[in-house]
Order: structure tokens, then C-alpha cells, then sequence
């Protein structure tokens, strides 16, 4: 099977022109270094690929095969095709695909449908495939490169070959972001390519805390600060409401966050493992994890005494507070993970 040299050009130029929008696409930022896992990306990227590349194989062969009375074209209902429209049929497959793919590769924490893409690199999508199903509707009865090609509407017995190629690659989208879930949820289960503790490692050429002196202290400093940050908006907003409201239980809430933030530190200076990392803290080393029980149970202290402060402002502290407990649970993991 050949494709003439101007389809695949008219495939990349295309393709090229909404990848190019992809640098104005809804990003959610990050709260670690960004940190490349090409191993993580190869076997995502194969796994894609793969989807895409057995889909367009099955309709090549389904479509040579409609000749013949038990083909899967004839059990559809679906009249047989002739050579130069399978051509043309192929290149409006790959092409669809190569744009739904890239939807697909988007996101890596869920289904394609769980980050809406911006409008500008939707609507590069949707013109590039506007052009793509035009031009292979009324593609000329024609020879290129030594190939007969004919648009799919120009069989005047049977015009409905666009609409079937893309109810095709719309079900075999589906069934590549399902692919891709599976293949990120079971390496995030069994950590394969230390695809969990890679990005926490905030060293580059480091995928664990054992391969480079660092990285421990790397990790608690990175945790810590973010620790820090939501101590402080939970500090703020319960001292805010602790002075309008004069309320005993929330001015002890507010010191016992003091009491968190120092938690903190002591907990980021005892990831770094070392001296001189808890030195430069100003603080004297402890255990890490017994410094993480104390924050739980302050938190989880705080927490009960929120149902002291006033009904307009309790959903507020509680917001902070949740926040400030996952980053805690956070810190409690890498601990764990720096400590092997």
C-alpha cells in the first residue's frame, strides 16, 4: 500500500499547524520543578501510537477485503470500495487520528474529556479537520505520484464513506485514552520508571533520593516551602477572623499554627539528613516522621476548634485547613520515600 508524497504533506502541514497552538493551550502549573521522564513519555507515546497505527491496518485490510461476500464492510451493510477511494480513505484515517491523538496526549491524569483545551488550539483542531474531511470528500478522479486517487463523494452510488471513517476514528479514540489511563494508572501503581518519586527528586539526571546527596534536601526544602505557604494562608485567614470575632478557641487555633510552621521547618531540615542543612535552618535536626505526627495532630486539633469560629467564615478556615492537611500528608509521603 502507497500514499502519494502530497497527502502525507497535506497530513503534517496540518497536523504542524495545530501543534503550533498547542503553546496557548490551558496549562495547570505545577507545584514541583517540571522534571522530564523520558521513559514515562516513550511508553505512553508507544502505547498511543500503537492504537493509532493498528486502527488505520485494520481499516486498510477491512477495506481491500470488501470484495468479498463475509467481509466486515458487507456484514455493515457497507457496498464495496474501490482502490483509488481506499487511498483517499487512508489518508483522511491517519489524518483524523493524528488530531484526536493529540487530545488524547494531553492530559495525563485522566480521560481527554478532564482538561478542556483552550479555544485557540480547539478551534486550530477543528479548522485542520474541516480541511483534511473536505479535501478527501472532492479529491479529484486523478494519478499522483503514479497512483489513482478519488475523493470519497465523487461515487455518486455511495457518499456516506466520510461520515463512517469518522464514527470509526472517534471509537477508536475512546478505546486509545482508555489504553493511556491503564498504562499511567499501572505505572503509577507499581512506580514503574520511578514515575512517582522521579519528579519529587529535584535533582536533574536523579530518578531516587539515594542516587545523589541532594536529593533529600532538595525534596525537603521544595515540600517544606509549600507546607509554609499554607500555613500561612490558614494563619491569616484564622487571625483575620479571630480579631473581628474576639473568639478565645481561634486565638488558640492561630498559635497552634505558629507551633505547625515551626513543625515544618524542624521536618524539611530532618529530610536534608544532614548537619549543615538543619544549621542553615536555624533548628536542631529531629526524626522527620515524628515531626509529621506532631503536625497531623495539631492539625487535626485545629481542625475540631474551627466549629468555634462564625458560620460565614468557617467555610474558609476549612478550606485551609484541608489544604494545609494534604500538604502535610504530602511532605509525610516523600519523607517516607527519601528515607527508603
Amino acid at each position: 500500500f502507497k500514499m502519494p508524497v502530497l497527502m502525507l504533506i497535506l497530513i503534517t502541514v496540518l497536523n504542524d499547524g495545530t501543534l503550533i497552538s498547542v503553546a496557548y493551550d490551558h496549562v495547570v502549573p505545577s507545584h514541583q520543578p517540571e522534571k522530564w521522564n523520558l521513559k514515562v513519555l516513550w511508553c505512553v507515546s508507544t502505547v498511543l501510537a500503537s492504537i493509532a497505527c493498528l486502527s488505520s491496518l485494520l481499516l486498510l485490510w477491512a477495506a481491500l477485503d470488501s470484495g468479498n461476500p463475509g467481509s466486515i464492510f458487507s456484514k455493515f451493510g457497507l457496498p464495496f470500495i474501490e482502490y483509488p477511494q481506499i487511498i483517499t480513505m487512508i489518508y483522511l484515517k491517519v489524518s483524523i487520528s493524528d488530531f484526536l491523538t493529540l487530545f488524547s496526549a494531553r492530559t495525563h491524569n485522566g480521560f481527554f474529556w478532564s482538561d478542556r483545551p483552550s479555544p485557540l488550539l480547539a478551534g486550530a483542531a477543528l479548522v485542520s479537520l474541516g480541511i483534511s474531511t473536505l479535501v478527501a470528500c472532492i479529491w479529484g478522479d486523478g494519478v499522483i505520484d503514479g497512483l489513482r486517487v478519488k475523493g470519497l463523494t465523487l461515487d455518486k452510488s455511495y457518499t456516506l464513506w466520510p461520515l463512517w471513517v469518522w464514527i470509526y476514528c472517534i471509537i477508536w479514540w475512546f478505546i486509545q485514552d482508555a489504553c493511556k489511563v491503564v498504562t499511567y494508572y499501572l505505572l503509577r501503581k507499581y512506580n514503574i520508571f520511578h514515575i512517582n518519586t522521579s519528579k519529587m527528586v529535584n535533582v536533574r539526571g536523579a530518578a531516587t533520593f539515594n542516587e545523589n546527596p541532594l536529593a533529600r534536601a532538595s525534596a525537603g526544602a521544595v515540600e517544606g516551602k509549600l507546607a509554609e505557604m499554607k500555613v500561612e494562608r490558614a494563619l491569616e485567614s484564622v487571625t483575620r477572623v479571630a480579631r473581628r470575632s474576639n473568639e478565645p478557641g481561634l486565638r488558640r487555633v492561630s498559635q497552634d499554627l505558629t507551633l505547625v510552621r515551626n513543625s515544618i521547618k524542624l521536618a524539611r531540615a530532618s529530610m536534608g539528613s544532614t548537619g549543615k542543612a538543619a544549621a542553615a535552618a536555624d533548628v536542631e535536626a529531629q526524626p522527620a516522621d515524628a515531626e509529621m505526627v506532631r503536625i497531623q495532630q495539631t492539625i487535626a486539633q485545629m481542625e475540631r476548634a474551627v466549629a468555634a469560629a462564625p458560620a460565614e467564615d468557617r467555610v474558609e478556615i476549612q478550606k485551609n485547613l484541608d489544604e494545609l492537611r494534604a500538604a502535610a500528608d504530602r511532605m509525610a509521603h516523600v519523607s517516607k520515600l527519601a528515607q527508603g
